[in-house]
């Protein structure tokens, strides 16, 4: 089986941390789609909250980010 993305033939279903999904990516490309999609939602929130000026920023930050990540794990 080939990777959907990049074509490759490197899947390993039960090794490198993955956890079966994402068949159809190879090693690289299942890591690289989930890093991806934490970068985004980073930066999603650094938009939602572009300065910090102070604690109260960075902890809105910080429960933005906390809440961002548990529907992410929720929907993978």
């Amino acid at each position: 089986m080939k990777c959907k993305r990049c074509g490759s033939y490197a899947i390993n279903h039960n090794s490198y941390g993955r956890d079966g999904s994402d068949p159809d990516l190879c090693d690289v490309c299942y890591w690289r789609k989930r890093a991806e999609r934490y970068f985004d939602l980073l930066k999603d929130c650094h938009k939602i909250f572009p300065g910090n000026s102070g604690n109260g920023d960075l902890s809105r930050m910080q429960r933005t980010w906390a809440d961002v990540t548990k529907v992410v794990k929720e929907g993978e």
